[in-house]
């Protein structure tokens, strides 16, 4: 399996290996939507996991005058900040 990343885009392609693998277990008409099932869990589980535990960082920081309530602008809102790190350990970009 290859998976790339450009700008803000995903592409990708399945050898054949892994596709059999895939259809062993899913029917081939259902590949897109059991990744876009996988994805949108993901994105959401990442979600949660980054309120708990930048909610009480924006709180208890005196710098901090509001925390949004809209997803897209509390995301940016912590990933800006210069003590966040992603998973890799690097800064946002």
């Amino acid at each position: 399996m290859k998976i790339n990343y450009d700008s803000g885009n995903f592409s990708g392609s399945f050898d054949s290996t892994d596709l059999k693998l895939l259809e062993y277990e899913i029917v081939d008409s259902d590949v897109i939507n059991w990744f876009k099932n996988a994805f949108t869990s993901k994105v959401s589980k990442s979600f949660k996991k980054m309120q708990i535990e930048w909610t009480p960082k924006l709180i208890n920081d005196s710098n901090v005058s509001a925390i949004s309530a809209s997803r897209g602008d509390y995301v940016n809102q912590v990933t800006s900040r210069s003590d966040y790190l992603n998973a890799s350990g690097s800064a946002a970009l």
